[in-house]
């Protein structure tokens, strides 16, 4: 399994569609900043036939510190 970044998703999506990367660099942000937005408010995402995406409150934990162990 690998890693992709928001700048080759961009590359990828400019490429597929034949549009500049300027004008598809917006865009994605925009998504991302809605996502977030939504999220922020304790919302639920829903992509059909992709994923949900929602906040889940957890118990907080004791962290400890590696180095001092």
């Amino acid at each position: 399994m690998s890693t992709i970044t928001k700048k080759e998703v961009i590359d990828r999506i400019a490429e597929n569609t034949n549009t500049r990367r300027a004008v598809v660099k917006p865009v994605v942000q925009s998504f991302l900043d809605e996502i977030i937005e939504e999220l922020a408010k304790n919302n639920r995402l829903e992509f059909r036939d992709f994923g949900v995406f929602e906040t889940r409150i957890r118990a907080a934990r004791r962290a400890q510190n590696p180095k001092t162990m």
